[in-house]
């Protein structure tokens, strides 16, 4: 049966000519009135392969047959849904970031669209179009570590072994080599994947650039003055990100979620630890900041006034569907950051670039193997490479090395 561009077949079941047919006029009157994604799911059995899969299907089998902490599995289908979105022209507008029916319309009209349209010429064609929409060298590196991004998360979903389970065959082909070329494994899902839609596609060349306060627009001592005076009681939500940010250097996700359990006011600590509501970035996020005690006292003031079990209290519900950027807080987030923005704070994501300053600010005072832990970094190549600033002149002081000579020449 074809109907809209899409091929599907249906085992009718029966021998019997006349309940066949009645079956297929069932099956005919739900493809157009609901769309094959419905017939599909009424129709076929769970071992029946699905050859034209969508977006949608692909993605709820994806869902279903794979592991992921949320927040991976939220960013690979979120970057996914938008990469076919764009390729397709699915109008883009702000209420696809709508925790509502706009988000729900948006994922439908993506999710409906055919697996086999998002290849990887067209895959190659959006990049070079993304690409070419800038006018900056700084707005060009901009786009390329979007472009990344999003072909990254989006890859992710079709590797060997997360399709095992997802995919009947790729391409025709019902098995994918082991890693090395160490024998095959046969493909155990119901989808007929027809290709790999980023065979071939590379990544932009990004280099690494290192954390630069001055071209951040990152005054750390004005920013911090004007936060007491102008957001510490008009705006303590706001005040309450802006510390944990540059004193803790927590990232959005972690003071999203953090709960005043979680802040030991007799150690002056904070504990970052996974639980049921995100995962951390990754196992060495997991840990205990250190605080001072004029930023505990702050803090502990704030929650003897707190009726939230939250550090930062939201009127927003948990329930509302999540999409890779959603948070609680997002409203204190965006009015923090169109107040850093008015403080002179150009950088691209400016609650992370107080995160980075944080990391400077130990770096300089207590070395950078110190500024690796309190950042919780994996590698303490990210530390050096990219978040803490050369605030330290490093010179060697030859008049100490020739001290003697020097003096004697003066004196001659």
């Amino acid at each position: 049966m074809q109907h809209r561009g899409r091929r599907e077949s249906f085992n009718l079941s029966y021998s019997n000519k006349e309940l066949a047919a009645k079956k297929a006029v069932d099956i005919y009157k739900v493809v157009i009135s609901e769309g094959f994604d419905s017939a599909c799911e009424r129709f076929k059995s769970k071992n029946e392969k699905i050859k034209s899969p969508t977006v949608g299907e692909f993605l709820a089998s994806f869902e279903e047959h794979n592991s992921l902490s949320s927040t991976t599995l939220n960013s690979y289908v979120g970057k996914f849904r938008r990469l076919a979105a764009e390729i397709i022209g699915i109008e883009n507008d702000k209420s696809k970031y709508h925790a509502n029916c706009g988000s729900l319309d948006y994922r439908n009209k993506v999710d409906q669209i055919q697996l086999s349209e998002i290849t990887p010429q067209r895959v190659n064609q959006w990049k070079r179009k993304f690409l070419k929409i800038c006018n900056t060298e700084e707005e060009k590196r901009a786009r390329k570590v979007t472009v990344n991004s999003i072909i990254r998360n989006s890859k992710s979903l079709f590797s060997p072994k997360a399709l095992m389970f997802v995919a009947s065959d790729i391409g025709g082909v019902p098995y994918v080599v082991k890693p090395n070329g160490q024998g095959r494994s046969e493909l155990k899902g119901r989808l007929s994947i027809p290709f790999n839609p980023f065979e071939d596609i590379e990544f932009e060349s990004v280099g690494k650039r290192k954390y630069d306060s001055s071209r951040e627009g990152i005054n750390a001592e004005l920013i911090f003055s004007a936060a007491r005076n102008e957001l510490e009681k008009n705006h303590p939500e706001q005040y309450k990100i802006f510390l944990l940010a540059i004193t803790a250097g927590l990232r959005r996700k972690e003071i999203d979620w953090l709960k005043w359990k979680d802040i030991d006011f007799s150690s002056r600590e904070i504990s970052v630890t996974p639980s049921k509501d995100y995962s951390l970035k990754n196992n060495e996020s997991e840990g205990r900041v250190a605080i001072d005690r004029q930023t505990t006292e702050i803090f502990l003031g704030y929650k003897n006034l707190s009726k939230s079990e939250y550090v930062i209290s939201s009127s927003r519900s948990d329930s509302l569907p999540k999409e890779v950027s959603d948070y609680r807080c997002s409203k204190h987030y965006a009015k923090l950051i169109r107040w850093l923005r008015g403080k002179g704070v150009v950088a691209r994501q400016p609650l992370h670039t107080l995160r980075k300053e944080a990391v400077s600010i130990i770096a300089k005072s207590q070395g950078i193997h110190a500024a690796s832990a309190f950042a919780r970094h994996s590698d303490i190549r990210i530390t050096t490479d990219v978040y803490a600033e050369q605030r330290v002149r490093a010179e060697v002081d030859t008049t100490a090395l020739l001290g003697g000579e020097v003096m004697q020449k003066k004196t001659a």
